[in-house]
């Protein structure tokens, strides 16, 4: 009970105001439109410098080094998920041929959205 009051106890990092603009306007798209020819196009590269911003992987988390006393512990995946707050997370993907995705489209289509929401 100590290590999590401890935790609970950590002060947060108040973040900054990432560089894109997040709203549903012509201004906002040509915003992050010069935010990415910055950047040379790449998303990657944008994204990484958005450090101390709600963009920066494991922003909504506390920071691993106040988490690992807990979970370095208590979760047999720890590292990963270290690995995930520090960098994201990697999804290998391969690419799908047309009918296969019009397949899954259709389907997803089909489901809708989930009841929940």
């Amino acid at each position: 009970m100590e290590v999590i009051e401890k935790i609970v106890k950590s002060s947060c990092f108040k973040p900054k105001k990432p560089e894109f603009e997040f709203s549903l306007t012509a201004e906002a798209a040509a915003k992050n439109w010069l935010v990415l020819k910055k950047y040379k196009l790449n998303m990657k590269d944008a994204l990484e410098a958005q450090k101390s911003t709600p963009l920066e992987y494991g922003s909504e988390f506390r920071s691993p080094s106040v988490l690992e006393p807990l979970f370095s512990q208590h979760h047999p995946n720890w590292s990963h998920l270290k690995d995930i707050l520090h960098h994201g997370s990697v999804w290998h993907l391969e690419d799908i041929d047309e009918e296969t995705r019009m397949l899954d489209l259709e389907e997803a289509l089909e489901l809708g959205n989930h009841k929940g929401a």
